[in-house]
C-alpha cells in the first residue's frame, strides 16, 4: 500500500467548498504525486497560504490527513515553487536518487499509542528509504501540477485547486475513486491502514478535528 496526493482543478461555481466530499468521490484528478515526493519538499509546501474547507480555516502547507483548497494567493506561490523545482530538477541526473523517510520497528512488547515518550526499538531495524525514480517523469508530473495552479492565477478568482490523499493498494486499486473499488478484503485492509495513519496523527496531534480520505471519515473526540 502507499499514500498518493491528488491534485484538481475545480471551479467555484459547480463545486463550491461545500461539495468537497463529493468532489474526492467523483472527479478524477489532474495530476496524481506520489508520497514520497510530497514529504521530501514538505518543508517547502509549508509555505504556501492554503485553506481548509474540513474546518474553515486558512492555514499554511498541505493538510496531510483531509483535504486542502490552493485558491490564487497560495497558486501564485505554488507555481512559482514548483516552477523552481523543475528548474532545480533539470540538472540533476536521469535517474533521481533521493533520501526519504526513517523507519524502524518497534519490540514485540511495546505499545506505538501509549503515552510514554520513551519507546523500545529492535537493535539495528532503523533504516532510511531511498527513494529511485526517473528524473523525466518526476518534471513531467510537477509541469502538470504548475500548470493547474497557473490555470487558478489566470482565473480571476473562478478556480482554485483541491489536493485530496488517496490511499493505493499494491494492485494499483485506489480507496476513493468510485470507478475502482477494490474487493472486500482488500477495503477492510485499507480501512485498518487508514486507522493506524488516523491514530497516529491523532497521537502526534497533527490531525485535524474531522479527518477524511477517500469514503472514509472520522470524526476526532475532543
Amino acid at each position: 500500500m502507499a499514500l498518493v496526493h491528488d491534485f484538481v482543478v475545480l471551479d467555484k461555481v459547480n463545486y463550491p467548498y461545500s461539495k468537497c466530499d463529493i468532489v474526492m468521490k467523483d472527479i478524477p484528478y489532474d495530476v496524481s504525486i506520489h508520497d514520497d515526493f510530497i514529504l521530501y519538499f514538505m518543508d517547502y509546501l509549508k509555505w504556501i497560504p492554503t485553506y481548509s474547507p474540513i474546518i474553515n480555516t486558512k492555514r499554511t502547507g498541505l493538510d496531510y490527513y483531509a483535504i486542502t483548497v490552493f485558491e490564487t494567493e497560495g497558486a501564485i506561490q505554488a507555481y512559482a515553487l514548483f516552477s523552481n523545482l523543475i528548474n532545480i530538477l533539470k540538472i540533476s541526473p536521469d535517474i533521481l536518487k533521493l533520501n526519504g523517510s526513517f523507519s524502524y520497528q518497534l519490540a514485540d512488547d511495546e505499545n506505538p499509542f501509549s503515552d510514554s515518550d520513551v519507546y523500545c526499538i529492535v537493535r539495528d531495524s532503523l533504516k532510511q528509504k531511498k527513494v529511485i525514480y526517473p528524473r523525466d517523469k518526476l518534471i513531467e508530473k510537477f509541469e502538470k501540477l504548475a500548470q493547474c495552479f497557473k490555470r487558478v492565477i489566470d482565473s480571476n478568482g473562478q478556480l482554485y485547486v483541491l489536493h485530496k490523499v488517496i490511499l493505493m493498494l499494491t494492485n494499483g486499486s485506489l480507496i476513493s475513486n468510485n470507478h475502482r473499488i477494490p474487493s472486500h478484503k482488500k477495503r477492510a485492509e485499507a480501512r485498518f491502514l487508514f486507522l493506524i495513519i488516523l491514530l497516529v496523527g491523532i497521537r502526534h496531534g497533527r490531525c485535524t478535528h474531522r479527518c477524511i480520505i477517500g469514503s472514509f471519515t472520522c470524526r476526532r473526540i475532543v
